[in-house]
């Protein structure tokens, strides 16, 4: 319900998550979820709160945790379940992350080594050569 909320009230919809591409829909999530398990233990809430806005990825504006530790777990459960649809999403779209990052590391020496490699072995055709 939470995730619905998110999309229908607030206009945070699967197209704007594509521009989160450091993790900040997980680490948002990981923050509510932190202060709720402080809620519950009934730890001390003022010290707390300032390291995980440390972590927190916006604006302080945007942090708004609940009094209720049951709604900050539905907050972070929505914002990380917003990341894996990002992720699964992401890969459909450009592949997967070992792909982009190997296409970002593909330099001309690479590449002629690679050509390198697959002309070798198809010159020898499968065999194995002696050593």
């Amino acid at each position: 319900m939470e995730r619905r909320r998110q999309i229908e009230g607030e206009g945070f919809d699967p197209v704007r998550d594509l521009r989160y591409e450091s993790g900040e829909l997980l680490l948002a999530g990981i923050c509510y979820i932190e202060f709720a398990r402080a809620q519950i233990a009934q730890a001390g809430l003022d010290g707390k709160t300032m390291r995980i806005l440390r972590r927190w990825p916006w604006a302080v504006e945007w942090w708004k945790p609940e009094e209720d530790a049951v709604r900050n777990l539905e907050k972070g459960g929505a914002l990380i379940a917003a990341e894996l649809d990002r992720v699964v999403r992401d890969r459909r779209i450009t592949g997967s992350v070992a792909d982009r990052l190997a296409a970002k590391a593909e330099t001309p020496r690479l590449k002629k080594a690679r050509a390198e490699m697959q002309r070798w072995i198809e010159d020898t055709n499968g065999r194995e050569v002696p050593e």
